[in-house]
């Protein structure tokens, strides 16, 4: 597939191929264009910080991971999200998943208005590609002030989210305190989930056990349905 994409300064986007299905025009500010790139260099891995990491989900469908960065946000990041959702766009993916900003998770680098500002300049864009965009609870214990468990009040409401399990039971102190967590977050944010990334670990580090064996025997075959159920989901590899 040809293409061209032309990003504008300030991520005003322009993508035009040659299939005549995919014709995009995102206009998300009205100033002149800065730069264009070429979609096959992105194939050829030409362009490596545009390639995305692709896993598939339980009924075959790519399930792209977004660049991923912990640390404070930056304008260079609205590219990234540009060029990882039109990437996404490309292999013909109904979502991606991004990392909620560290400025959301962490009490130490909380500054919820340029979190909450670059969420939703990305789940616009994704709207605007008809791309979901799920938002992922962190896989970090540290800095030590992450907040999705001890701060779930932090977790914005409104947003689609993806529910890492190993992440979230990470620094649980047995199995009952890490389905318990699950359960919580489910609770009281199960209306926003969308996506499970599912693995488990020792509770210590973020050991990526995907043997679906392990994973449904560590959370239980209910929970397990339950949590499924009108979901869709990956049994997470490691990186």
């Amino acid at each position: 597939m040809s293409a061209l994409l032309v990003v504008c300064e300030c991520f005003a986007l322009v993508l035009i191929t040659s299939a005549p299905s995919f014709t995009v025009h995102l206009m998300l500010d009205r100033k002149s264009v800065k730069a264009t790139m070429d979609i096959e260099k992105i194939e050829s891995g030409v362009i490596a910080d545009a390639a995305l990491r692709v896993e598939y989900d339980h009924r075959g469908r790519p399930h792209p991971h977004a660049s991923t960065h912990f640390g404070f946000l930056s304008e260079a990041d609205r590219g990234q999200a540009i060029r990882d959702i039109t990437r996404a766009k490309q292999i013909g993916a109904a979502e991606i998943n991004f990392h909620i900003p560290s400025e959301i998770q962490f009490v130490s680098m909380r500054n919820e208005a340029v979190g909450l500002a670059f969420m939703d300049f990305v789940s616009d864009l994704g709207r605007q590609l008809e791309i979901r965009v799920v938002w992922e609870n962190a896989p970090l214990l540290t800095p030590p002030t992450w907040s999705l468990v001890e701060q779930t009040a932090f977790i914005p409401k409104g947003y689609d989210l993806c529910l890492d399990t190993g992440h979230l039971i990470l620094g649980a102190s047995c199995r009952e305190e890490a389905v318990d967590r699950i359960d919580a977050f489910i609770y009281e944010h199960g209306a926003f989930v969308r996506h499970l990334h599912i693995h488990i670990n020792d509770l210590v580090s973020d050991q990526h056990n995907n043997d679906p064996v392990d994973v449904i025997t560590f959370l239980g075959f209910e929970r397990f349905k339950s949590l499924v159920e009108g979901r869709s989901y990956i049994f997470e590899k490691g990186l």
